[in-house]
């Protein structure tokens, strides 16, 4: 595995769709440094090039920040004014939503059963859609399947589930070009609890391992070719549910709210 080519692939990407993101959002803003935007639109250009020259493929997200680059030259131009799309968004069905929210649980037993790849697939696809700071996407899914001879019964202990789980998804994150310091922890976090509802709603059951700083990266990397250079923040077990865990008690919304009332924004 030639490790510096991906973490290049992946660094560029996150680049692109950053810079990308920066025009975006600049011609939405009043007051905007049009200095620093003409900056980032330079930087956007020469990483689409370089893309372009080591022979990526010109996917979504490089056609998407070709289109902002359209987007923020014709505002500067003064072709168009400040986009500001406004469009209807349908309501969705939020009793089913909120019943997906409400009875999922952490599954720790497990059917002797393979799952599909088509149903991993959805899990993975519905942790894509969830948002990411500065639209980085900065998250990568390493999938690891237990043979069925493996699956036991075990317990309820995360070095049972780790063994006996059907699959297990890796949740990791390149950091490395991140300047804020908790921004990849809140990207893993909104990825993770997508998956976990699609789960839910595919019939799976799930249950989190927090990974982190008890993980050696270079087990990870020689037992599950997860490249050094990535956070391992969390782990997904997954299967058909095998129990039906008892309800937890959950605390009411006021003993977790604090409504503050109308009040002007400080400068911070």
């Amino acid at each position: 595995m030639n490790t510096h080519k991906i973490h290049d692939k992946y660094q560029l990407a996150q680049l692109i769709r950053f810079k990308a993101h920066m025009l975006d959002i600049a011609i939405k803003t009043a007051n905007v440094n049009l200095e620093a935007k003409k900056t980032d639109l330079v930087e956007l250009k020469k990483y689409l090039l370089d893309w372009k020259q080591k022979g990526y493929s010109e996917g979504p997200d490089y056609i998407w920040a070709k289109e902002r680059i359209h987007n923020f030259e014709s505002w500067l131009s003064g072709k168009i004014q400040t986009i500001h799309k406004k469009k209807h968004i349908q309501k969705a069905n939020d009793s089913i939503l909120f019943d997906i929210i409400k009875n999922r649980r952490s599954i720790r037993f497990w059917k002797k059963k393979q799952i599909p790849h088509e149903l991993i697939n959805q899990i993975i696809e519905a942790a894509t859609y969830a948002p990411t700071a500065f639209n980085r996407m900065e998250w990568r899914f390493f999938v690891a399947e237990t043979p069925l001879d493996k699956m036991i019964e075990g317990d309820a202990s995360n070095t049972s589930m780790f063994e006996k789980a059907p699959v297990r998804i890796f949740v990791a994150v390149d950091e490395s070009l991140f300047f804020e310091k908790y921004s990849g922890a809140m990207d893993t976090g909104l990825a993770l609890q997508n998956m976990i509802l699609m789960a839910h709603s595919l019939g799976l059951g799930t249950c989190l391992i927090y990974q982190g700083e008890f993980v050696d990266p270079d087990f990870l990397e020689k037992y599950y070719s997860i490249p050094k250079f990535m956070k391992v923040y969390c782990a997904v077990t997954l299967g058909y549910p095998d129990e039906t865990p008892d309800v937890p008690a959950r605390m009411k919304i006021e003993e977790v709210t604090e409504f503050l009332g109308i009040i002007p924004n400080p400068q911070m």
